[in-house]
């Protein structure tokens, strides 16, 4: 089955999940979605979706960057960080590694967006 996504982005707000826990439940809610033929106006076949397990250790996660384009990297992180001070965005050496291979790719990735919160 091919959704046309050529990357799925799961963020984890709560400080809870797991790659395990929600490698699980996307599976789960996949399988759940297509065995339902009034979801898929019985266009679809129904597939068995498995989490079958971690691709990186945590401590070898890679940043964002690596797997999508700057371009996306960039609109995912504007949309998550909107409304915070984007100076203080910007010195945070950790955050901006974790998105892009730098801090100073961050940074002038960033360089001319806004965070302000849209009203």
């Amino acid at each position: 089955m091919s959704w046309g996504w050529p990357a799925v982005i799961t963020v984890d707000t709560s400080g809870n999940s797991t790659a395990a826990s929600v490698g699980t439940d996307l599976a789960k809610l996949l399988a759940d979605f297509l065995a339902d033929p009034k979801k898929t106006m019985r266009k679809i076949k129904k597939q068995n979706y498995v989490y079958r397990g971690e691709v990186s250790k945590q401590d070898d996660l890679a940043p964002v960057s690596k797997y999508i384009m700057n371009d996306d990297v960039v609109a995912l992180f504007v949309a998550l960080y909107t409304g915070y001070d984007k100076e203080e965005l910007l010195s945070d050496d950790n955050l901006l590694e974790s998105f892009f291979d730098s801090a100073e790719a961050g940074k002038d990735h960033l360089e001319f967006e806004t965070f302000d919160t849209v009203e």
